[in-house]
């Protein structure tokens, strides 16, 4: 059959055979790639959602309070001055803008 007679019949019949080699259980790979796609939109909304919020990790703050209790290991700081640190971080806000 000539090219131009294998067009003309899937004209006729409607099937363009695009669906030719996946078989009958197709729909599986369709609902797992759909499910992904979907899972990637909700986890994208949420992280732009999160990042405009501007809050900062709860590691951020840690980090602060090993730094002030590395400096009065080393004696960098008196123990009074630590405990005013130690109360600003503790009361700082998550965002400082």
């Amino acid at each position: 059959m000539s090219a131009v007679g294998s067009i003309g019949l899937r004209l006729v019949s409607g099937d363009w055979g695009h669906m030719d080699g996946w078989g009958t259980g197709s729909w599986v790979g369709m609902v797992i790639l759909m499910v992904l796609f979907w899972g990637l939109v909700v986890v994208g909304i949420l992280w732009l959602v999160r990042s405009a919020a501007g809050t900062q990790p709860p590691s951020q703050r840690t980090d602060a309070m090993a730094v002030l209790d590395r400096r009065l290991a080393a004696g960098e700081i008196s123990p009074a001055e630590y405990q005013e640190r130690r109360q600003l971080i503790e009361r700082r806000p998550r965002y400082d803008g």
